[in-house]
């Protein structure tokens, strides 16, 4: 069956498109594409599951050797369990001390003294010296993971060992999120916590000292004049640290020290031995402070007097006086320079 042009036409024409005022690109009946895009969701902050209860750590200063602790509190915020892993930042070099100044120190009279234009530089890369110690198992670990239930909190502890190392200031990061091992959920960033210290080294000196520049020896020159067997001598020192130290001393003798020889009013040679120690043995010295140290020395003859006799005598000795700064590795050496008089 034929059908005329013109229905034909009319069959196969299709309506034209209407445009929307929406704009020349969007046909009416469509969605703009902005509407249309699926939507991104934000990713949540760490810190809406996470909380400390301080921001940053301040160990202050310590001698080197030293081990120091400070408990950090992290609480779990969230509505449900979660796993929570430290570590310390071991990627970054150096801290900006103007990003550290404005995240870590929001109050004036809390902000350190370094400039914001300071670069600080991060120990824990360099000294390894920050650990975490959990409360029940008392072992330091570099990082650790620990379960918290919904409003939990748990203490750790932060712990600086000391390296031995002069005038140094340590600076590190700790850091914390929830675990990707564990967790499904993928928040935003870490939480972080600023830590410092300062390793002072202790500056002891004794104010009778004799410094020799060729070989850096200490000297300290006594004259011992013995009228009783017992001599009791008192040796200035001055702790020029910024804390009180303990002291440990000790003397020793030079190698092959002879006896003392002397004389007697019938002629006869004698011989007499000295001996000196330090009394107590053990001392502390408060800091920027001067101090006594007390040393016994005594004497010996190698036979019994005779009675109405007269004995003196006199040599030149030296010992060794070892002072060791206790629960560190810092040792000063001094030589004692004797001047023994004996006189009867």
């Amino acid at each position: 069956m034929d059908y005329p042009a013109e229905n034909a036409a009319a069959t196969l024409a299709l309506p034209a498109p209407v445009i929307s005022p929406a704009g020349p690109n969007i046909v009416a009946g469509s969605c703009p594409p902005d509407s249309c895009a699926p939507r991104v969701r934000k990713r949540p902050s760490v810190r809406e599951f996470v909380g400390v209860d301080v921001s940053q750590l301040d160990f202050g200063t310590f001698f080197p050797g030293k081990i120091f602790k400070c408990t950090l509190c992290v609480r779990n915020l969230s509505s449900q369990s979660r796993a929570i892993k430290l570590h310390y930042d071991l990627e970054t070099k150096e801290f900006s001390a103007k990003s550290v100044l404005d995240e870590f120190f929001s109050e004036a009279a809390d902000r350190p003294a370094f400039g914001a234009n300071e670069s600080l530089a991060n120990s824990e890369p360099v000294h390894h010296c920050w650990y975490l110690m959990l409360g029940r198992t008392k072992s330091f670990e570099k990082q650790t993971t620990i379960s918290l239930e919904p409003g939990e909190d748990m203490d750790i502890g932060v712990v600086v060992k000391s390296p031995h190392v002069i005038g140094k200031k340590l600076y590190a990061e700790l850091r914390m999120g929830l675990d990707p091992d564990v967790e499904v959920l993928r928040p935003e960033g870490e939480l972080s916590v600023f830590l410092s210290a300062e390793v002072e080294t202790p500056r002891l000196e004794c104010c009778r000292e004799l410094i020799y520049s060729s070989n850096n020896t200490r000297v300290i020159p006594i004259v011992v004049r013995f009228e009783e067997p017992v001599q009791k001598l008192k040796v200035p020192f001055r702790n020029n640290s910024s804390q009180e130290v303990e002291v440990q001393l000790s003397i020793v003798p030079f190698p092959n020290i002879s006896p003392m020889s002397g004389g007697c009013s019938g002629g006869k040679r004698r011989m007499f031995t000295t001996n000196v120690m330090c009394v107590p043995s053990t001392c502390k010295l408060p800091a920027k402070t001067d101090s006594l140290i007390n040393l016994n020395a005594t004497y010996n003859l190698d036979y019994d007097e005779e009675q109405g006799e007269r004995y003196s005598g006199r040599k030149r000795e030296q010992r060794i006086m070892i002072a060791k700064i206790k629960g560190t590795q810092m040792i000063y050496y001094y030589v004692l320079d004797l001047n023994f008089i004996v006189e009867q």
